[in-house]
This record gives structure tokens, sequence and C-alpha cells, in this order.
């Protein structure tokens, strides 16, 4: 909504608002990674839960994730990271 009215207001595209307003999607993969593992390394429970086969403390470690990046974090991206990460260990 307040991208929209920016837009409006400052005839700005949609690729400048959103590199402006920090609204882009965190998709990259270093950045993911550390995100990752420092989800990884402050949340032993849900690790171990993952290693014994409760998959829905990935859900829990994801939505960690989105709060650490306001909502910014690709959460497909995390789920996959996340699970490599801790079942290739």
């Amino acid at each position: 909504k307040d991208a929209l009215r920016y837009m409006l207001d400052t005839g700005k595209g949609i690729e400048e608002t959103i590199a402006e307003k920090g609204l882009a999607q965190v998709s990259d993969d270093s950045t993911l990674e550390k995100i990752v593992d420092d989800l990884i390394a402050s949340n032993p429970e849900p690790v171990q839960q993952i290693k014994e086969g409760q998959q829905k403390a990935i859900g829990f470690l994801i939505g960690q994730a989105m709060k650490k990046t306001q909502g910014k974090a690709n959460p497909k991206k995390l789920g996959d990271l996340i699970q490599r990460r801790i079942l290739n260990d």
C-alpha cells in the first residue's frame, strides 16, 4: 500500500521503489546461509527434533528466520537450506 502510494507520489518505477524502500526479498545464498547457521547454533532443541524426523520443527526455524529478516527471506530457500545443513551434518 505504502509502496504504491510512494510510486504514485514520486513517479518512480517498481524496481526503484523496491530498492529505495528495502522491500526486496532476501534470496542471496550467502546471506541465507549465515542466518541459518546462526539459527542452528542458537536453537539446539528444534535442530535435534529435525534430526529425529520431526519436520514441523523446520517451520519453527523458518519462522525465526522470517522474524529476523522482517519477513524478507525467501521461505522456500530457507527450508531447503535448513534441511541440508541439519541433515547432512
